[in-house]
């Protein structure tokens, strides 16, 4: 059968070191220009366009396997035509080594892009925040501001003027800033006004990972931010 010969030759080429290595090179080229394009560099993400890159690799032998004027059933002519005789095999090898290395040194160093509206995303989340657990007294809306400073922390709360700060610097993510900003609306929904130094006084008692106010805000923005992406991003 076709298919059996087919197999039969792309076992005879990948069992040659040059082409092995040449057609790998090749396809880790392809996903990295992928992932540079795409802005992500999830392991899923890469995994998943390696695995599409040798399927077109492999479609696109096999189509050259159908066309080729020698004969087909020849793995060991095919080989030898295609790999033993290709001119400066060696420098084509070298060369696309050190292109997948350069592209991998850009990705590498290359910030992730973020692919959502950081100020339309928070009003949203801040929006289905309320609606799911709105708060008493007058102000029901925390103001969002988005600072571009540099912090050590992805948002914070202002007891003082109640506003909910991101730092989008260190946001990764729309998991990250989904789950930042429920974090912070649960500290706005707990404040009932002298919160600021009950908060402190804890702070400096029993330190931030015991603090009973920041293990309802990390408790409650893990559970959310899952049902948030199972409601409005599914």
């Amino acid at each position: 059968m076709l298919i059996n010969r087919y197999i039969n030759f792309l076992c005879e080429l990948l069992s040659v070191e040059f082409a092995l290595f040449f057609l790998v090179s090749l396809i880790l080229l392809f996903t990295i220009i992928d992932l540079l394009f795409s802005g992500k560099r999830s392991l899923y993400f890469c995994l998943q366009h390696f695995i599409q890159n040798t399927f077109v690799m492999v479609l696109l032998l096999f189509i050259f396997y159908l066309i080729d004027p020698v004969d087909s059933s020849n793995a060991t002519t095919l080989i030898k035509k295609i790999i033993y005789n290709f001119p400066n095999k060696d420098i084509w090898l070298y060369t696309l080594t050190g292109i997948d290395i350069l592209l991998f040194l850009i990705l590498l160093f290359k910030p992730e892009s973020l692919h959502f509206n950081i100020e339309e995303d928070s009003t949203k989340v801040i929006n289905w925040c309320v609606h799911n657990y709105p708060k008493s007294g007058i102000k029901k809306y925390p103001n969002i501001i988005i600072n571009n400073e540099s912090s050590d922390n992805y948002g914070e709360y202002n007891f003082l003027t109640k506003d909910i700060l991101i730092f989008p610097k260190n946001i990764k993510s729309k998991k990250d800033l989904i789950n930042t900003l429920i974090h912070e609306y649960f500290h706005f929904y707990l404040d009932h006004g002298k919160s600021s130094q009950e908060y402190h006084n804890k702070l400096n008692e029993v330190g931030y990972d015991k603090h009973p106010i920041e293990l309802i805000c990390n408790t409650s923005a893990e559970k959310l931010t899952q049902l948030y992406f199972e409601q409005n991003e599914s």
